[in-house]
């Protein structure tokens, strides 16, 4: 089970995950947490949501192939 505030996937699908995905769900999520704004924060999040949906479906994907 994740564990921690940028625990997002278990551990075993973080390492099935392009580095990428990973890393661009990290970096956002601490981006959120800095800002100040609102506004960025909601958009911030909006765009951490995005990105897990994304990585969820190529998880989803690669089971299926």
């Amino acid at each position: 089970m994740p564990k921690g505030p940028q625990a997002v996937f278990c551990a075993d699908c973080h390492f099935r995950l392009p580095y990428r995905a990973t890393n661009q769900i990290f970096a956002l999520q601490f981006a959120c947490q800095r800002a100040d704004d609102p506004d960025i924060k909601q958009h911030l999040r909006e765009q951490i949501d995005a990105h897990i949906r994304s990585a969820a479906r190529s998880l989803e994907n690669a089971n299926a192939a």
